[in-house]
């Protein structure tokens, strides 16, 4: 009795606020500033980006290694097959009741931090480099101008 109260009062919020927005009183927000669009370029050079990017994608594979978490999964999914027609009840069962070994052998194939992060940590360790290789010509001019250390 709870749970449906809840979702009367949810679906109702969610109609006022739709509401709100087509009568144009949404339009709030339009006034606030926007923000502005990152430089993708300046992304790819952030380290934390990349270790953020590299710790989710390990997060993934270590959720599908999760038992628990994937029955969890299962007894969720599981109810959606009732609003099905008959002829595609069982149909639906056998494939949610698969769905942990399959989200396990995808994610292993698939979900590699090293490999899915690799554009934003290879631009984010470079820019971060200790002895970065130059990149103008400019660069190569100054340093062979430089007269090497006396021993």
């Amino acid at each position: 009795m709870l749970n449906k109260m809840a979702v009367v009062s949810y679906c109702l919020v969610g109609v006022l606020l739709l509401t709100a927005l087509v009568s144009g009183q949404g339009d709030l927000l339009a006034s606030e500033p926007q923000l502005e669009l990152l430089n993708v370029d300046s992304m790819t050079k952030n380290p934390f980006l990349c270790t953020a990017c590299e710790n989710f994608v390990q997060f993934l594979r270590n959720a599908a290694d999760n038992q628990q978490l994937l029955a969890e999964l299962v007894t969720l999914i599981l109810p959606v097959c009732d609003w099905l027609p008959s002829a595609m009840h069982e149909e639906c069962l056998g494939a949610v009741r698969k769905m942990p070994t399959l989200l396990k052998m995808y994610t292993y194939v698939y979900l590699d931090p090293k490999t899915d992060c690799a554009l934003l940590c290879a631009a984010s360790r470079m820019a971060n480099a200790p002895n970065l290789v130059p990149l103008t010509v400019n660069d190569l001019v100054q340093m062979m101008n430089k007269k090497p250390a006396k021993q």
